[in-house]
C-alpha cells in the first residue's frame, strides 16, 4: 500500500511541466492504454504505462540528465526507449 501512495505521489511534480497531466492517473489506474504528454517545453512524448511518466520526470524535473557540456558534436542515446533523453538533449544543444 506504501509503495502504490509512493508511486502516486510522484505524479505531483509532474502536475508544473506536463499540461495534460491529468492523464498520469488514468495511465496509472490503467484506464489508458496510452497517452501523449504535452510538456510546458513545447515537446510532446507518447507514453504507454506510468513509469514511463516518471522517466519523463526524473529526465525533464529532476534533472539527472543534466550534465554540462559546452557543444557537443556528437550525443548518443544507446537505450533510447521512449525518446525523452533524445528529446532532452536536443531541446538543450540544439545544433
Amino acid at each position: 500500500m506504501y509503495k502504490k501512495l509512493k508511486y502516486y505521489a510522484m505524479i505531483f511534480p509532474l502536475i508544473r511541466e506536463v499540461r495534460n497531466w491529468y492523464l498520469i492517473p488514468l495511465l496509472y489506474l490503467r484506464l489508458l492504454d496510452s497517452a501523449i504528454l504535452r510538456l510546458r517545453s513545447r515537446v510532446s512524448l507518447k507514453v504507454s504505462y506510468y513509469l514511463e511518466c516518471l522517466l519523463v520526470k526524473e529526465i525533464w524535473i529532476d534533472g539527472d540528465y543534466g550534465i554540462s557540456i559546452k557543444q557537443p558534436r556528437v550525443i548518443v542515446d544507446v537505450g533510447a526507449n521512449i525518446g525523452a533523453v533524445t528529446l532532452f538533449f536536443s531541446k538543450l544543444y540544439p545544433r
